[in-house]
């Protein structure tokens, strides 16, 4: 949820508040794992992402 901008800075607060690390430290810990993540482009496109908009994942 975006929520005129706030919702990245929101989330952000909250992970930091629980202790949580943060999404570049669990892809990271992850591509280490090897991990694989598929992207589908029916779900992208309910949730309203585009493909720009996606980072690179080393896999």
């Amino acid at each position: 949820m975006n929520m005129c901008g706030m919702g990245p800075v929101m989330i952000k607060k909250l992970m930091k508040k629980q202790n949580v690390m943060s999404l570049d430290a669990m892809f990271t810990e992850a591509a280490e794992l090897g991990v694989e993540i598929t992207v589908f482009e029916m779900a992208m496109n309910l949730m309203g992402f585009k493909k720009e908009e996606m980072i690179d994942y080393p896999h």
